[in-house]
């Protein structure tokens, strides 16, 4: 099975809780990504429109040094309708 990039899409890093809309196939692996700007962030979550399961990338990268953090999530696309995917940041989301 071979990999193929699909669509991709990016949220305005000036919002408090950016969303984007994506209309995946039944099946699709959903990948986000979440640059926050606090070392130890809390409160950091992401939901859909659509009821996916996200699961947590494991070892979310926490950089004390700088103070900003990374946030990943996979989930498994259960429908091929517009799916608005939102990242709960707390107003912390940085740019990349």
């Amino acid at each position: 099975m071979a990999f193929v990039y699909v669509q991709g899409a990016i949220a305005d890093p000036g919002t408090a809780d950016p969303a984007v809309t994506i209309t995946p196939t039944v099946g699709d692996l959903l990948i986000v990504f979440a640059p926050i700007g606090a070392a130890n962030p809390t409160g950091v979550s992401i939901a859909d429109t659509q009821g996916n399961t996200w699961t947590p990338m494991v070892n979310n990268l926490l950089n004390d040094t700088h103070g900003d953090s990374l946030f990943g999530w996979w989930a498994k696309s259960k429908n091929s309708t517009s799916t608005t995917i939102t990242v709960t940041s707390g107003g912390n989301l940085a740019a990349l």
